[in-house]
């Protein structure tokens, strides 16, 4: 399955773009095989992604949550401010 993430802030500037994709085999993935299948496609995100926050379907999810091909992917990362 090809799976569209959304980039934001720093990870869109690493990256040069605003989303990558990544694929993955089968129809369901969890958040973690998604962050590592896009460490293996863009390693100059792995810093940033240790520390990132995930969004599916626009609610933060867990590194467990199931992914499925028509699930919209974000990865955030960590801010802070006051």
């Amino acid at each position: 399955m090809k799976i569209q993430i959304q980039l934001y802030a720093t990870l869109k500037l690493k990256a040069g773009s605003n989303s990558i994709e990544v694929e993955l085999e089968g129809n369901e993935a969890t958040v973690q095989q998604v962050i590592n299948a896009s460490l293996a496609k863009h390693p100059t995100l792995e810093s940033s992604l240790r520390s990132i926050l995930v969004a599916v379907n626009k609610e933060y999810a867990s590194k467990d949550q199931l992914i499925t091909p028509t699930d919209t992917v974000a990865f955030f990362p960590p801010v802070s401010g006051g």
